[in-house]
């Protein structure tokens, strides 16, 4: 059971365009307080209806929204959308996210292009196959009806991909792996389905 905590202890300051305004009373402190003070609000002298528009259409919008467009829809400039975007998105991501759980699907794969497919003077010697000189390894793992995580790694060495799964997915879930390499070093996570 969580405790009360001793409230601020705060004292008016008077007003400012007719919005009172206080200050924290203790003596080495004395800094203003207001509604917005410790949360996204805070430094901000756009008014709490445009910023609460924002977040409806942030987080409603399907494929994510543009500055450009979150500007015009509530009514403020370009900058200032971009300013409440950007503080909107730190807010909502995760900051301890939970690890994955139930049944949980793991892949990697080299992300670039083919090396036939460049110009002669752009490809890469001894490219073929799993030597990935020329591509970026990345690692996906996802939860069934739930989340996926994906993860740029810098080789598909064994103990990379399996810290990679020791700090993202419980030891209770049930793991399916794709993956091409190392499957039988992670033979503890892994149950066929």
């Amino acid at each position: 059971m969580w405790q009360l905590k001793k409230p601020y202890n705060v004292k008016p300051r008077g007003k400012f365009k007719d919005i009172p305004s206080y200050r924290c009373s203790e003596r080495q402190c004395d800094l203003p307080f207001t509604v917005r003070t410790g949360s996204i609000f805070e430094g901000s002298k756009i008014e709490l209806r445009k910023w609460f528009q924002a977040i409806y259409e942030i987080s409603t919008s399907k494929k994510g929204i543009s500055s450009i467009e979150l500007g015009t829809r509530i009514g403020v400039s370009q900058k200032s959308a971009w300013f409440l975007n950007h503080r909107v998105r730190t807010m909502l991501s995760e900051t301890a996210p939970e690890l994955l759980n139930g049944i949980v699907e793991a892949d990697e794969t080299f992300v670039g292009g083919k090396n036939k497919n460049r110009h002669e003077n752009k490809k890469v010697a001894n490219s073929q196959g799993r030597a990935h000189l020329d591509k970026t390894a990345v690692l996906g793992v996802l939860q069934r009806d739930g989340k996926v995580r994906t993860f740029v790694v810098p080789d598909t060495n064994k103990e990379t991909l399996h810290s990679i799964m020791v700090a993202n997915v419980a030891p209770e879930a049930v793991l399916i792996p794709m993956l091409t390499l190392h499957t039988k070093d992670l033979i503890k996570f892994i149950v066929n389905i």
